[in-house]
């Protein structure tokens, strides 16, 4: 057989995965009765599979935009198609083509991994060939409730400073934010002035920030003396 070929000169079976991608002629013998025998030959192509590039995987909070995904292989022109096995992230179980950027979803309070396979398909002189899949996955974390908060207030006869207590969430990896200051891991900010309001944000332990914000303008105002 040809250099590059793997071919059985019994039964004229090829082994595709011992053979080189290329173009080959067989010659070979038949059998034309009469105990005559003829040659003949034959045109073998085997076309290469393509090999994916990787694609990188992606982590992200709920309701933030994923990187758009441009799939690529050792051979043009190539075609692909995905599969994805959880729809819940706003992608759709299947496609062909570039995967655009999208927002990533997830309303509930456990993290969401979707894996996607993706498939690239060779096409050359009316044949495809469909390489080996690869996979990627994008990871959507919650995005942690808001601040539900306690006040006490600054007064005349009490505390001249007031002080603010987040309530819920708490627990461990959860940071808090008053009014665009330092973020802190103490779920209590003191020393709230007379007339000051508070707008409380929350980001847990994947630096996911809450969706909406504890706040008011002004709660915090120390009553006026009256005369007696």
């Amino acid at each position: 057989s040809p250099a590059g070929l793997s071919l059985n000169s019994t039964t004229g079976v090829i082994d595709l995965s011992a053979s080189t991608p290329g173009t080959y002629t067989v010659t070979y013998t038949y059998n034309a009765g009469g105990g005559c025998t003829m040659p003949a030959e034959a045109t073998v192509t085997i076309l290469p599979l393509p090999a994916p590039a990787k694609v990188s995987n992606q982590v992200l909070c709920s309701g933030s935009s994923t990187s758009a995904i441009s799939f690529s292989s050792t051979l043009t022109p190539v075609s692909f198609s995905w599969i994805n096995d959880q729809t819940s992230i706003g992608l759709a179980a299947s496609g062909t083509g570039n995967i655009a950027s999208f927002t990533a979803l997830n309303n509930g309070t456990s993290s969401v991994t979707a894996t996607i396979t993706y498939t690239p398909n060779y096409t050359t002189n009316g044949a495809t060939c469909a390489g080996p899949s690869d996979y990627f996955t994008i990871k959507v974390n919650p995005r942690p409730e808001a601040a539900q908060v306690s006040l006490t207030e600054p007064g005349i006869c009490g505390p001249s400073t007031g002080t603010i207590t987040i309530t819920s969430p708490t627990g461990g990896g959860y940071q808090y934010q008053n009014n665009e200051g330092s973020w802190q891991s103490s779920p209590v900010f003191s020393t709230i002035q007379a007339g000051d309001g508070y707008h409380i944000r929350v980001k847990d332990g994947n630096v996911c920030r809450s969706a909406n914000d504890a706040s008011c303008p002004d709660t915090t105002t120390a009553p006026s003396p009256s005369s007696t």
